[in-house]
């Protein structure tokens, strides 16, 4: 049993167990099973073992110095998978067993890709927990050249479960989930987690959820290592560390990676790599050998400045559609065989413009709620002008603007239905609500003959007028939003993050020191003490006035946010004390899991003040502060 205790990167010889270090990483990501496992999957280069490797012949690199290489073999990215696992608070174990040869290569060229569908609000959900790839054809690679491999499994019971409810195997080079009664894995020799390490002594074929019992000690089924009289030795790894810069990268070295699946290819970027801000591109293809192109799926990331998330294109259908998150005042943008249709969040326009679809050459329908005037729909038919024509004949080019009205709740009175303005024909026809059809009532008036009827012509005047207008000013808006929409692939839109310089949003290295970028717009940190006309230096009192009170509100605002988490933490403990049972490990999980939160918040809030004091002494602003009397 050798294998038990393998040597490490310095040829050192350690029980596998200490290997393991649980660890929880500031990243929300990073708590949960399955996108944990994605980012370890993609994060971590993956070399494969050589053929005729051994179980006794394995090296292990230790989880932090496999975070730091971010590459490594399947006994490097289980154990670091594992150790995220454990401290996220899920039961995992590392397994050692045999797996066939496409599973130890990496082979994906038989999986499929899934894509969740953007929700209005999801912007702020990591994306790739969006991104899914899933191995239901596993079974026709068959099990062929088996050879030693690692893998991890996540048991349910713990501190946390799997949404599944059953046990799990996770492949560390995928990313993928098999239930343990389906799964491509032969055999399992062993496993162990940061306690123990229990050696499969009966056969080694599991196939059921139930023998993975470990508290039922079987002697025909696992031997513990470790007996339960004595404690586990501690862990030698040192604590395993992230930098934000390294997990906004994602896909070590270079921030992309690309991944080959059965009729499908991924392309995936990290913060800041695609000059557009494009984090993953799914591109389906018709055939196996991926020559013919079926549709591309793109997602951005949440720092586009129109807010982008998704776009979906399939070039044969000459289809092109994007969805934007709730920032933008567009939830949906379609354009598809001369059409385009734009829809709109409702209660983000002035004039109460929910959709607006226009057929290319003919026509504009637009759609409202909520209007005033209870008008609901409009439709503009035009006819397309001569290349040579001049802008000022655009009037002419309009045939005819439809108006329908919603009908009153109190029918006896009589309201109009709709209302046309037939422009070439120089009529407009009104026609009124009414329970028959047949009894429509229906008035056309011709133009020489409106100014001739009074108070009723002028009106109508008026309303073909202000009916004009809007259609100029929606003719603009569809310019306008098709010259942006061009625009914004022909430059750069991504915008900078706080604490970092964007590599293609402005094209400057570094970002001004004074500022603090939120959510793309660029906010100076005096604003709140300075009056609009104080932008230069400022008298010593108001100057000192101005520093005493930014100071001030820092600090209120870094104890206020410490009072918050002690407050949860209190009522944690309390509730720790109320509860007996299995309850109580998920509320020690939340005490502990607070209380580093804390920790961190308070070391974090003293470097935060002196930022903010070093600041405000370099500020030009506050210069007469150090002139000397």
């Amino acid at each position: 049993m050798k294998y038990l205790q393998p040597k490490n990167e310095f040829g050192t010889e350690k029980f596998v167990c200490t290997y393991i270090q649980p660890t929880i990483l500031p990243f929300a990501e990073l708590n949960d099973a399955k996108s944990c496992a994605r980012f370890i999957a993609h994060y971590v280069v993956y070399e494969p073992l050589l053929e005729d490797t051994s179980a006794h012949e394995i090296v292990v690199v230790s989880p932090a110095q496999t975070m730091e290489w971010a590459i490594g073999d399947c006994f490097d990215c289980s154990f670091l998978l594992v150790s995220l696992l454990i401290g996220a608070g899920y039961d995992a174990f590392v397994v050692l067993g045999t797996a066939p040869e496409w599973i130890r290569l990496k082979d994906q060229s038989h999986m499929q890709c899934a894509l969740t569908q953007q929700d209005d609000d999801d912007i702020s959900t990591p994306w790739s927990a969006k991104l899914s790839i899933t191995d239901e054809s596993y079974a026709q690679k068959g099990s062929r050249n088996s050879g030693v491999h690692c893998w991890v499994l996540v048991k349910t019971g713990g501190k946390r479960d799997l949404v599944d409810g059953r046990h799990m195997f996770v492949d560390p080079s995928t990313g993928v989930f098999y239930p343990v009664g389906d799964s491509p894995y032969p055999t399992v020799l062993s496993i162990w987690n940061d306690r123990n390490c229990w050696v499969n002594i009966g056969n080694d074929s599991i196939r059921d959820d139930e023998e993975f019992d470990l508290n039922c000690v079987n002697d025909n089924r696992w031997m513990p290592v470790i007996p339960a009289a004595h404690s586990t030795p501690f862990s030698w790894v040192s604590a395993l560390d992230l930098p934000k810069e390294r997990f906004d990268l994602r896909y070590h070295p270079d921030g992309k990676r690309n991944i080959k699946l059965n009729k499908a290819k991924v392309e995936l970027f990290g913060e800041d790599i695609d000059p557009q801000g494009v984090v993953s591109r799914v591109i389906k293809y018709e055939d196996t050998a991926q020559t013919i192109v079926v549709g591309c799926t793109e997602q951005f990331g949440a720092r586009r400045k129109d807010h982008l998330m998704q776009r979906i294109r399939r070039p044969m259908e000459n289809l092109n559609h994007e969805f934007f998150s709730s920032k933008n005042e567009m939830s949906e943008r379609k354009e598809m065989l001369g059409l385009r249709c734009i829809k709109f969040r409702e209660k983000t326009r002035a004039d109460g413009l929910v959709k607006r679809l226009e057929e290319i050459g003919s026509s504009v329908t637009e759609h409202f709620l909520n209007r005033a005037d209870k008008l609901e729909r409009r439709e503009i038919y035009f006819s397309l002008l001569p290349k040579d024509a001049k802008k000022s004949q655009k009037m002419s080019e309009w045939n005819r603007i439809d108006e329908y009205f919603k009908a009153p709740e109190d029918t006896s009175e009589l309201a109009v239905a709709s209302r046309s303005y037939l422009l070439k024909e120089l009529k407009v026809r009104v026609a009124y609500h009414c329970e028959h059809e047949v009894l429509q009532r229906v008035d056309v008036y011709h133009k020489d003959e409106i100014t001739k009827d009074g108070s009723r012509g002028k009106e109508l005047l008026q309303l073909e007028n202000a009916s004009i207008t809007e259609v100029k000013r929606t003719q603009t808006e569809m310019i306008r939003l098709n010259e942006s929409k061009y625009g914004q692939e022909m430059k750069i839109l991504v915008s900078s993050s706080s604490g970092t310089s964007s590599r293609h949003a402005t094209g400057e290295v570094n970002p001004p020191s004074e500022d603090e970028v939120m959510d793309g717009r660029v906010i100076d940190y005096l604003s709140p003490y300075l009056g609009v006309e104080n932008q230069g230096s400022l008298p010593k009192v108001d100057a000192m006035r101005v520093k005493q009170e930014c100071l001030q509100d820092t600090k209120e605002r870094l104890l206020e946010r410490a009072d918050v988490i002690r407050s949860k933490l209190d009522h944690e403990k309390q509730q720790y004390q109320e509860m007996a049972g299995h309850a109580e490990a998920d509320v020690q999980f939340r005490i502990n899991l607070l209380e580093k939160r804390l920790a961190e918040h308070e070391s974090k809030a003293i470097l935060k003040y002196k930022d903010l004091e070093k600041k405000l002494q370099d500020d030009i602003r506050l210069a007469s502060l150090h002139e000397s009397e």
